[in-house]
């Protein structure tokens, strides 16, 4: 039982047993890479972003300039404090809502792959120490901030429960290494030529290293979700295989 803003809410935690029917039979692979521009990106096409939170964001930032005005400890104060009190939890909700809805849709694939990303270090604060101040303070604040606003280890954890099998893998390279000829530079490949999506392309990189962690005599029996063509618009998740008449552009080699 938790208390909250006035009102009191009752949780209940219970067990069900799963329906082996809910869990995807065909062995398919679905990368997906987290972002700040696209929060999810998958290989297969589908992106994710968060809903539009600008009025309710815009809403927090007048409540807290209009009581930065007041006088602390006034009752115009107090009732400005329950406002930001009130929207800041809807802004939670909404947030978590977001989450459930997509790690549901990540989970229809058999094996969902992510990269190890270590949150915390990333959002570490960039002040310093007043021996050693930090650089460009102002910019990394707003960059932790939106990393955090984008709930990617919630993501993580729902599909973690959700999925039949979840899949960490090395985040090293995954946005400059080409999905097609595994060459290390940004893109457009300047090596076999694939012009993609840069986060289409990490997100098919991290499919590729959760099927190196599969036995060897394992990787045949499962496919790759990637996206129909180049661009990361497609629903369709059949694997394309090289086809020399093509070209590179709309060409992605799986082996």
């Amino acid at each position: 039982v938790k208390e909250e803003l006035g009102k009191w809410y009752a949780y209940l935690v219970y067990e069900l047993d799963a329906d082996p029917q809910d869990y995807p039979t065909e062995r398919t692979v679905l990368g997906v890479d987290v972002g700040v521009a696209i929060p999810v990106a998958c290989s297969n096409g589908n992106h994710h972003q968060l809903p539009d939170g600008s009025r309710l964001e815009a809403k927090i930032k007048r409540y807290q300039r209009k009581v930065a005005r007041q006088q602390k400890g006034s009752k115009r104060s107090k009732s400005t404090y329950l406002g930001i009190a009130k929207a800041k939890p809807k802004q939670r909700h909404i947030r978590h809502n977001w989450a459930h809805h997509v790690s549901k849709d990540l989970a229809k694939s058999r094996v969902v792959a992510f990269e190890d990303l270590n949150v915390a270090g990333m959002t570490k604060s960039a002040k310093g120490t007043p021996d050693k101040p930090g650089k460009h303070v102002k910019a990394k604040s707003g960059l932790n901030r939106e990393i955090l606003n984008k709930s990617w280890h919630r993501v993580v954890l729902l599909t973690a429960y959700k999925a039949r099998e979840t899949v960490l893998v090395d985040p090293k390279h995954t946005s400059q290494t080409c999905s097609h000829c595994g060459c290390v530079s940004l893109y457009h490949c300047g090596e076999c030529g694939l012009k993609i999506n840069a986060d289409l392309n990490a997100s098919i990189n991290i499919a590729k290293r959760a099927l190196e962690k599969c036995p060897q005599t394992d990787r045949d029996q499962y496919r790759i979700e990637v996206a129909s063509g180049s661009g990361a618009s497609g629903r369709g998740r059949s694997v394309l295989t090289r086809d020399s008449s093509d070209p590179p552009t709309y060409v992605l080699g799986l082996t």
